[in-house]
């Protein structure tokens, strides 16, 4: 009994160093959103360093979802009103977002704010290690990430059967035999890469892999403090006569078949506009955006380059005819 328990002991260990090899050897290990994130804020500080923010018309705030899929220079030629994208990935807190608020300062006359459908499922914190970067230095970041804390197992164990009918179909490469740049491209059915502009939109540059889908077991469970800071922000709005647009953003159909959390939180945010008299646009089903159409996807989550570029003429419709 001891001789076997030796052997498991050891077995166990073997499969950790292997595991550890495998991350430790990688080409490059980094969480590609994160990276994502921290250009665009790092880009954003120099904006805001080297303009007058507090002349901005149109702020957008949110995650990543309006960071890739909201373009300000198109909301701003559309309405002929300045527009910045301040959205960032990462920031789905709808407590952290009422802060950045706060400490930008920015006394836009219109707020677009894209909410997530588990933004309220989070506990409201006040800041987030992206903001602590933005407004502690000139816009470089050192966020103490260890990229060797993420497991090979963990990573892609989960997704082996996915990894192996994908490669027998040819459609990608599982990222641990690409020299890439991320822990984890199987969402992407096509990857090249981003470009941000200016004014903060993230230009992603890629297709989605339908078969891959992040939050497919979320459920809807909104908690009261980010009920609360929601109120806040709308308390913000009203307070600097801004008029807010609550939108929830488009994501792909396949992200959509897990349809139940999104009903949820549609009803849930609807009789919350009602009760606050405030806007709030649900993008995301098939009568308001062509939602089952792949080509305008990065991933089945966040719109590409060409379904921002759809998607931003549409928004700047909606603000039009609210007559801002």
């Amino acid at each position: 009994m001891k001789q076997f328990l030796t052997k498991i002991v050891l077995f166990t260990l073997f499969i950790v160093a292997v595991d550890r090899v495998f991350i430790l050897f990688k080409y490059k290990e980094k969480n590609l959103f994160n990276d994502i994130s921290k250009a665009k804020l790092t880009k954003l500080a120099g904006y805001v360093h080297t303009n007058r923010i507090d002349s901005v018309s149109i702020a957008i705030y949110g995650s990543s979802h309006p960071q890739f899929g909201i373009s300000p220079e198109i909301i701003s030629k559309e309405t002929g009103k300045s527009c910045v994208n301040f959205a960032y990935g990462g920031g789905t807190n709808i407590g952290a977002q009422y802060e950045f608020m706060k400490k930008l300062g920015v006394k836009s006359k219109v707020m677009i704010y894209a909410i997530d459908v588990f933004s309220l499922n989070q506990m409201a914190q006040k800041s987030d290690d992206f903001q602590t970067a933005f407004f502690n230095g000139s816009g470089g970041f050192n966020l103490n990430e260890d990229y060797l804390s993420y497991s090979y197992m963990y990573l892609y164990s989960h997704f082996v059967k996915r990894y192996v009918m994908d490669m027998l179909h040819g459609k990608f490469t599982p990222p641990y035999l690409r020299k890439s740049d991320s822990t984890d491209l199987s969402m992407f059915a096509k990857y090249n890469g981003y470009t941000i502009s200016p004014a903060g939109w993230v230009q992603g540059n890629g297709y989605a892999n339908v078969n891959y889908l992040r939050y497919a077991n979320v459920n809807f469970e909104p908690q009261k403090d980010s009920k609360e800071a929601l109120e806040h922000i709308v308390a913000y709005c009203r307070d600097n006569n801004t008029k807010l647009f609550i939108i929830q953003m488009p994501e792909n159909a396949a992200a959509l078949s897990h349809k139940q959390k999104y009903t949820d939180f549609d009803n849930w945010m609807n009789q919350f506009a009602a009760d606050n008299k405030i806007t709030y646009i649900n993008f995301d089903k098939q009568d308001a955006f062509p939602v089952n159409n792949d080509s305008l996807f990065f991933d089945t989550d966040h719109l590409n380059i060409r379904g921002a570029e759809q998607f931003s003429l549409q928004l700047a419709k909606a603000i039009e005819a609210a007559r801002m």
